[in-house]
């Protein structure tokens, strides 16, 4: 059995979808949650990668401003994102 290097994978998510390879990303975000299903940052990303997918206005924007967030203050990022993500679904 492989085990999946949750940094690496996610590492890989975010450079494809830096690249607009959505995807790619997502399938990585995917396989991410598949092994740690509680890992916000690959919730936040698949979702972040699905509206990008759809066409959904601000999805990458939003990204960027999710990855400054967690070279600032990884704690508060998932939780900031999560907040925002939340108030457009609503």
């Amino acid at each position: 059995m492989k085990i999946m290097n949750k940094y690496k994978t996610l590492l890989e998510a975010k450079d494809y979808f830096s690249s607009s390879k959505y995807d790619e990303a997502l399938r990585n975000y995917a396989l991410v949650l598949k092994e740690y299903p509680n890992s916000k940052e690959a919730y936040n990303g698949a979702i972040l990668a699905e509206m990008a997918m759809s066409g959904e206005a601000g999805a990458e924007e939003l990204f960027d401003y999710y990855i400054v967030l967690r070279e600032e203050n990884s704690d508060q990022s998932d939780t900031i994102i999560s907040e925002i993500l939340e108030t457009m679904d609503g």
